[in-house]
C-alpha cells in the first residue's frame, strides 16, 4: 500500500503552493503524519505557520525558505517548551525562554537568555526546579562579562544562588566555572554566613584561600580537595 502526500485547502499560483495552505505528509510506519498550516511562497514554507511533527512536537511562528526563522514557540510532546524565542536556520538562536516539563512535584526548570545554534550560549538566567539560580549578565556600569554558557554548561565567570532554606537564607558562589563545575578563583558564601574566597578545582576548595566563619574565626592558607592543610 502506498501513501501520498496531500495538499489541503491551499492556494496555488503558477502550479505551486502560494498563499495560505495546509500540507499533510505521508503517514509513517506508526500511522502518524507531519502537518504544516500556514504561508507558502513558491512551494516553500515562508511567513507565518504551524508545523506539527509526527511525534507530536509543535512549532508555531515565523518561517523563511522552508526553515524556522524569526520569532516562534516550540512545544515538545513531552511537555518541554521554548516560549517566544528567536530561531535562525531552523535552530534556536538569539534570545528566548525555555521551560522544561514539570517534575513529579509540578515544578519546572527554566532558562531565559541567549542561544546559538540550539545551545545555551552567552547571557542568561537558569533557574532549577528547586529554586537554585545561575545568573549570567553584563554589568551595566563596566560592561564586564560576569557569566556565560558554553556548549550548554556553565563556563567562564558566573554567579550561582541556591534555593532558600527553611530560614529564608541562600548560599552563593561568584567566580570561575569550567564545564559546569567551580574551577579557578571564586567566592562562596554559605547560608549561615561562612565565607570562602580563593581557589577552586573540580567543585572543591583547592589551592590558596581564606575561610572566614560567621563567628569571626579565620583559616587562611593552602587547601587540598576541600581540606585545610595549612
Amino acid at each position: 500500500m502506498y501513501f501520498i502526500q496531500k495538499q489541503l485547502l491551499g492556494q496555488w499560483k503558477d502550479g505551486k503552493n502560494n498563499g495560505k495552505g495546509t500540507f499533510v505528509s505521508a503517514t509513517d510506519a506508526n500511522g502518524a503524519s507531519r502537518k504544516y498550516t500556514g504561508d507558502w511562497i513558491d512551494d516553500v514554507k515562508t511567513g507565518q505557520g504551524v508545523y506539527i511533527w509526527a511525534n507530536g512536537d509543535r512549532y508555531e511562528g515565523q518561517w523563511k525558505d522552508g526553515e524556522r526563522n524569526g520569532r516562534g514557540r516550540l512545544t515538545y510532546a513531552n511537555g518541554d517548551q521554548q516560549q517566544l524565542g528567536q530561531f535562525k536556520d531552523d535552530k534556536k538562536n538569539g534570545k528566548g525562554t525555555f521551560v522544561w516539563a514539570p517534575d513529579a512535584n509540578g515544578a519546572s526548570r527554566k532558562y531565559t537568555g541567549d542561544w546559538i545554534d540550539g545551545v545555551r550560549t552567552g547571557q542568561g538566567v537558569y533557574v532549577w526546579a528547586n529554586g537554585d539560580r545561575y545568573e549570567l549578565r553584563y554589568s551595566q556600569i563596566t560592561q564586564q562579562q560576569l557569566g556565560q554558557f558554553k556548549d550548554d554548561k556553565k563556563n567562564g565567570k558566573g554567579t550561582f544562588v541556591s534555593a532558600t532554606d527553611a530560614n529564608g537564607a541562600s548560599s552563593k558562589y561568584k567566580g570561575d566555572w569550567i564545564d559546569g563545575v567551580r574551577t579557578g578563583q571564586g567566592v562562596f558564601i554559605w547560608a549561615n554566613g561562612d565565607r570562602y574566597e580563593g581557589q577552586w578545582k573540580d567543585d572543591k576548595i583547592h589551592g590558596r584561600g581564606k575561610l572566614t566563619y560567621a563567628n569571626g574565626t579565620i583559616k587562611e592558607g593552602m587547601w587540598s580537595n576541600g581540606t585545610f592543610v595549612g
